[in-house]
């Protein structure tokens, strides 16, 4: 595979950008509120706040039921987080909503779809040097290896 280096970082970036692209649109795709519920999520998990202060709407039900409540119970929670998410849901920024579901997409083309690029590369990248060796490209083995050795033969 070291002969064939430069072809196949070019064939693995080139599947990376059309593979994330393709991320990026199914996550727009399924739809902003999603993104807004995914990002409403981690915001809980990790505790953090939006721009506006506004805990993330999870977080929001938690400690209005725990302040009307007082204290703990599973059950319950999840009822008043099941009727808060019933409720309308607020419509995210564009930035924010763009920025979501640009992580979101890059994190599903770094972990999930990982092992089709590497494996899509493997298995195309010996076929692409040998069309662009046939089409009088100097790429891959051929470029120095072969054709210096084929030479130096020739000459001897």
């Amino acid at each position: 595979m070291k002969a064939l280096g430069a072809p196949a970082l070019v064939i693995y970036l080139a599947i990376g950008v059309v593979d994330l692209t393709l991320s990026f649109l199914l996550v727009s795709a399924v739809g902003a509120d999603r993104v807004r519920e995914a990002e409403d999520w981690v915001l809980d998990k990790l505790e953090w706040r939006r721009k506006d202060g506004e805990p993330g709407k999870i977080k929001k039900a938690v400690t209005d039921w725990k302040d009307n409540h007082g204290g703990g119970g599973h059950k319950e929670v999840k009822e008043v987080v099941h009727r808060e998410e019933k409720g309308p849901r607020p419509e995210p920024t564009g930035y924010s909503a763009i920025a979501t579901t640009a992580v979101l997409a890059y994190a599903i083309h770094k972990t999930v779809l990982l092992p089709m690029r590497l494996g899509l590369t493997v298995a195309v990248t010996p076929k692409v040097v040998r069309v662009l060796q046939s089409w009088g490209w100097k790429v891959g083995l051929g470029a120095g290896g072969t054709a210096a050795a084929a030479t130096a033969s020739k000459a001897s």
